[in-house]
């Protein structure tokens, strides 16, 4: 009688059962696209409602200055508002299931890590490998990051400091990017001025369009200057088919913050941008500058904007 090989299991599938598994089977395609696609609409609602918990809360802090009868009314819906939100979130599983969605959507069997297409480019443009060992590695600051270990075969060229505002990972550390210090003495736990920035898929996360330009702002003040390295990711609908931005606009306000685009690649789904830093800006001078302005309207576009 011919042997019968049993199939080993993935080592995370093994970890989860005592002794064999005598009934698993491989997830077919169409499975792995049922799981995809509840994964993508997941990501999807969370962002919906995440961006409309911040717009209601930003029309509570405005509406606060003013303590008219009418205004308190208002106000007292909007909190109705926000408080349904707030449980829609909480049914969906709160950010603590968006970003294990999220992770899963960056595993290397879906493609979704985005830093492969940033060290390709490092290499291509000779900035890795450092060739002399004496050489400091390069400071990497990597803002909304689901593992800590995404530049783990650069570790010998490239120290990562990795920041989240849920941290999923001891190596991670729990704070908000807009609250990283410019300087070093500050806390140690921020090696400032960074030679790289990751701000991949995490400005569109924000549901405060100017606090994405804040976002912007704050990191080429974080950067080394003249040298500093930005890389910026997002969905490319956000540039694609925004009524109130576009690319032009985005090189824009990079401009306007003393950088330059030195590489830029679109996929499918995704922009990606590197951008390097040329001169020191003010802040005074271009705060006002990039206001929410139509582009082009239509009914199957979006509302994605950055405002400085």
């Amino acid at each position: 009688m011919p042997k019968c090989n049993k199939r080993k299991l993935p080592i995370t599938v093994q970890t989860q059962h005592e002794g064999p598994v005598s009934n698993a089977r491989t997830p077919s395609k169409s499975d792995k696209s049922r799981k995809k696609a509840k994964r993508t609409l997941i990501i999807q609602e969370f962002h919906t409602l995440n961006k409309s918990l911040s717009s209601i809360r930003k029309e509570i802090e405005h509406l606060s200055r003013d303590s008219s009868k009418a205004n308190n009314k208002t106000i007292e819906q909007l909190k109705k508002s926000e408080t349904r939100t707030l449980e829609k979130l909480n049914d969906l599983g709160g950010l603590d299931t968006y970003q294990k969605q999220s992770l899963r959507g960056q595993s290397k069997i879906s493609g979704g890590d985005t830093s492969r297409w940033l060290i390709d480019l490092l290499f291509k443009l000779e900035i890795l490998p450092l060739v002399n060992k004496n050489t400091k590695k390069l400071e990497l600051l990597e803002v909304g990051a689901l593992s800590p270990l995404n530049y783990s075969k650069e570790f010998k060229w490239i120290k990562p400091t990795c920041i989240d505002l849920n941290s999923q990972h001891k190596l991670i550390i729990e704070c908000d990017f807009l609250s990283v210090p410019l300087d070093t003495n500050v806390s140690k736990q921020f090696p400032c001025p960074f030679d790289i920035i990751s701000l991949s898929l995490v400005v569109n996360f924000e549901g405060d369009i100017s606090k994405r330009g804040d976002m912007l702002i704050h990191a080429a003040k974080l950067l080394e200057p003249r040298s500093g390295l930005l890389f910026f990711v997002l969905p490319l609908p956000c540039i694609s088919n925004s009524r109130y931005f576009n690319e032009n606009k985005l090189l824009e306000i990079i401009s306007s913050l003393g950088m330059k685009c030195i590489a830029k690649h679109h996929s499918s789904k995704l922009a990606y941008y590197l951008f390097k830093v040329e001169k020191s800006f003010s802040v005074s001078e271009i705060k006002g500058k990039f206001p929410k302005i139509l582009i082009g309207d239509g009914s199957k576009k979006n509302n994605f904007c950055i405002k400085i």
